[in-house]
């Protein structure tokens, strides 16, 4: 492929019967172009796509990276002077809008494009653009835009005259289009080994089985080059051809004893209703191993991508379903849904990168994915016990020796479920510093379950589902202290927050304080928020959004009410003032006004909020002196509500019950253990391994 040279570049001139025009306001070219794509993939995705559309057969990117430049060509039909003013100068064209059609010129493939504006992204990467196309049976034509001076029209409100190119080179099979994006933001990764998994991921057209062949740099994508199959243990498929590719792309599934030999594969209900009518969609769900696995070329695949067409339609569908368990850290998938773009409803964001997300077809497929997540999640706890789950992180290899050092087949079972229950803690957002605390927390378990073999007490394990829960601490209470160890350092840290908060809830100043604290430590409304993995928080004040939805409301504008996005769900928190008793029809009516201020918070932020305009999860805490006025009826009736009603007290005394017992643990093991534990140690001082 040949790049323009500067010196075909000339001044704007009349070599047409009119010069090029493209217009657009300084709004437009900000919102729908610079500010709407932030990376060299999502950029390409958007000109493989346009590539689709034209019908091409071979799309080929060419990398150069000392020139800080990327050239995209492809053999499509091209472009002559009208269609080139008319089409892709003109933002907001929609092909299906203006030919009726949702099919390619000559009707071989559904076209992707629907919004008109994907042409604005290549402005947001690059500061130099040139364009050159040509139609079969006429010359190449082109011309070069300077994106410093467009938006410097654009500003002024001015009409653009981009710079006629004098002698294009042309296309060798006399048609196509070479888009050239040069002095790239030096912020953009535009290396081959980044590009390749990242578009390979985008699309799932791409491939001979599709006639488009996308080449980067000289490697030749394919769909293994995603990556999100090749360490597969267990896999659930909607349709046959995706377990069919599961097996040609080599995923190493495992083969528990239940299924005689034959690998952990499952299909499941890919059958959808929607207003009457009958739905279906292709693709998996699948979990690895270990986590790290979902990670190893430096972006996490851990995500349910949603395709439609061919392209993905929205990254993530897992952060989307409400659940929030441990195990959804092993999963991957993809879930195509052509039904989404089968019809004239435009169901993508501006982005191209989500769906809309109160829209009834997105809806059906995530209330789909809700229950077929609940059969995966039974079967997969079912499959793991089988195979054994692997400890992710330093000492893996020695807790494995430990676990098949123990004599009965029951006791190593036993220990792999308790193993397995420590991989979902999670206490920090450094990965590095959660494989720490999990380390010690298996040393610390490990010396818990020889104490019990000992005593062979080791039955009263068999109903503990995390080392963390309330039944394995009570175990305890009732032995010698266990060693102490990294329970002993949680319970510490916990409980100093606890006589921190003690000591506030006793300051004059209640409202502010109390209720910052509250939000700075939500475990102590719910023990379980602080580890979940991803954890988004988003704070601000409900006033305006309670004025808004109740314009009569009193509520709001005073400090002690707070609204914050934890673990997926909308948390809302308000503070009783000291001795105030509210009646129950108060409250009910205080919770109805916070979920309609909740949902015009959404509303007015869908298109950037994990809930895209869904109102999802609320939760309502009122925390309040006294609750002795409220009877157990109203209290149930609040709670179908959502709403919970706590005191200060109470919040104190459970917060102590759940982490008290793990300060006072000592255990003093001795022999066999010892070995192992000091191994661990000597194998957590090494450098960390670079995920595999």
């Amino acid at each position: 492929m040949e790049a323009v040279s500067d010196e075909n570049v000339v001044k704007p001139v009349e070599s047409f019967d009119e010069p090029l025009r493209f217009k657009l306001h300084l709004n437009v070219l900000h919102h729908l172009g610079m500010k709407l794509y932030a990376s060299a993939p999502s950029v390409l995705t958007e000109l493989v796509a346009n590539s689709w559309d034209a019908e091409s057969s071979l799309v080929e990117v060419d990398i150069d990276a000392a020139a800080s430049k990327l050239t995209v060509t492809d053999d499509g039909h091209g472009m002559d002077r009208n269609a080139l003013q008319n089409r892709f100068l003109s933002v907001g064209y929609s092909r299906r809008e203006f030919t009726g059609s949702a099919m390619s010129d000559n009707n071989q493939r559904r076209v992707m494009g629907r919004k008109g504006i994907g042409k604005l992204a290549m402005f947001s990467i690059a500061q130099k653009v040139q364009v050159v196309t040509q139609v079969d049976g006429k010359p190449p034509i082109g011309f070069s835009i300077d994106v410093a001076e467009l938006e410097e029209k654009a500003r002024n409100d001015e009409e653009y005259l981009p710079a006629v190119l004098a002698s294009p080179v042309p296309f060798k099979n006399g048609h196509g289009t070479r888009i050239i994006l040069e002095e790239l933001n030096r912020s953009i990764d535009k290396s081959g080994a980044y590009l390749v998994p990242r578009l390979a991921r985008r699309f799932g057209i791409i491939g001979p089985d599709h006639g488009f062949q996308v080449v980067v740099d000289g490697v030749s994508i394919t769909r293994a080059h995603a990556g999100i199959h090749k360490n597969l243990q267990f896999l659930w498929y909607f349709d046959d051809k995706s377990f069919e590719d599961a097996i040609s792309f080599k995923s190493p599934l495992a083969m528990p004893e239940s299924l005689n030999g034959k690998p952990a594969a499952k299909k499941i209900n890919s059958l959808l209703e929607v207003d009457n009518v009958a739905l279906r969609v292709r693709g998996f769900i699948g979990t690895v191993d270990v986590p790290s696995k979902l990670g190893a070329d430096g972006e996490s695949i851990n995500q349910i991508s949603l395709f439609a067409n061919g392209r993905l339609w929205q990254e993530d569908l897992l952060s989307d379903i409400g659940d929030t368990r441990y195990f959804n850290s092993y999963i991957v998938g993809e879930v195509h849904a052509d039904f989404l773009d089968s019809d004239d409803v435009d169901r993508a964001t501006s982005a191209r990168e989500s769906v809309i997300q109160h829209d009834p077809y997105y809806l059906a497929i995530r209330a789909h994915l809700i229950t077929v997540m609940a059969e995966i999640r039974d079967q997969w706890d079912r499959w793991r016990s089988e195979v054994g789950g692997a400890p992710d992180g330093a000492g893996s290899d020695i807790i494995n020796e430990w676990i098949e050092s123990l004599e009965r087949e029951a006791d190593r079972k036993l220990a792999r479920k308790l193993i397995r229950s420590i991989e979902k803690v999670q206490f920090y957002n450094d990965d590095s510093r959660n494989r720490r605390a999990r380390a010690m927390l298996y040393r610390s378990t490990m010396v818990a379950f020889e104490k019990l073999r000992v005593k062979k007490a080791l039955e009263l394990l068999e109903g503990v589902e995390d080392v963390l829960s309330p039944e394995f601490q009570a175990i305890f209470a009732t032995l010698d202290a266990v060693e102490e160890s990294y329970f002993h350092e949680i319970s510490h840290q916990r409980l100093e927050v606890i006589q921190a908060f003690e000591s506030k809830i006793n300051s004059q100043d209640l409202e502010s304080v109390v209720q910052n604290y509250l939000l700075d430590h939500l475990w102590l409304l719910d023990p379980t928020w602080d580890r979940i993995q991803g954890t988004q928080q988003k704070e601000v004040r409900l006033s305006e959004y309670l004025k808004a939805s109740c314009p009569d409301s009193e509520d709001g504008a005073r400090l002690d009410i707070a609204y914050r996005m934890q673990s997926g769900r909308h948390v809302v928190v308000e503070l009783k003032r000291p001795g105030v008793r509210v009646p129950y029809a108060k409250i009910a009516d205080q919770c109805n006004r916070y979920r309609r201020a909740v949902a015009e918070y959404v509303k007015q932020h869908a298109e950037w909020m994990d809930g895209g305009g869904a109102p999802g999860a609320i939760a309502i805490y009122f925390v309040c002196s006294d609750r002795t006025h409220l009877d157990e009826a109203e209290l149930r009736a609040l709670a179908s509500l959502g709403a919970k009603i706590l005191t200060y007290e109470t919040l104190i005394l459970s917060a102590r019950a759940a982490y008290e017992s793990y300060y006072h643990s000592r255990d003093s093991a001795k022999g066999r253990l010892e070995n192992f534990l000091q191994r661990m140690e000597e194998e957590e001082k090494k450098p960390a391994k670079a995920p595999a």
